[in-house]
């Protein structure tokens, strides 16, 4: 999946960042959404870290809170989404 020309910053590249200082991956996730009640197959969770699947917003919030991010942590995902589905909405400095 391409960037949209974003300096090089994507979804798949915070997603995994994020993933990293969690010390956890997609089979961890996918088990974590399961006790919360928010099914989600580990392939999709692997697909959308690879950045071969694009992650809907409402499935962003659910792993958002799955991995319990802070604010500023929630944004920085949302926006990378964002950027992915090509909104101009500026860079993730924050």
């Amino acid at each position: 999946m391409k960037n949209n020309g974003f300096r090089g910053v994507s979804f798949p590249l915070e997603f995994q960042k994020v993933l990293i200082g969690r010390q956890t991956d997609y089979a961890r996730l996918s088990r974590a959404m399961s006790r919360r009640g928010n099914r989600l197959s580990k392939q999709f969770i692997g697909a959308i870290g690879l950045g071969t699947k694009r992650v809907p917003a409402e499935q962003l919030r659910k792993i958002c809170s799955a991995l319990e991010l802070d604010e500023t942590e929630r944004q920085r995902l949302h926006r990378a989404a964002a950027m992915d589905y090509g909104f101009d909405i500026g860079g993730l400095d924050a």
